[in-house]
């Protein structure tokens, strides 16, 4: 999924100027990238089919595992 994103990402934006919204948020959990939090805002109460504008924050996260010490 990792090296599809962007591809993903366009998709799912082409498909939210379709739509009615005022926020979405997308997660993601990848084992080789972490955990992913994208946000979208209208910037106005709402955004409407075919609005041009689309606001975008993203937040990345990612949690690193602790191997257990031994001895």
């Amino acid at each position: 999924m990792e090296y599809e994103w962007g591809l993903w990402i366009a998709e799912f934006e082409r498909l939210l100027q379709k739509m009615y919204w005022s926020s979405v948020v997308v997660h993601l959990e990848t084992e080789l990238s972490g955990i992913h939090t994208f946000t979208w805002n209208s910037g106005d109460e709402s955004h409407y089919p075919n609005d041009t504008s689309l606001n975008i924050r993203c937040e990345w996260q990612h949690e690193l595992g602790i191997a257990p010490r031994c001895g």
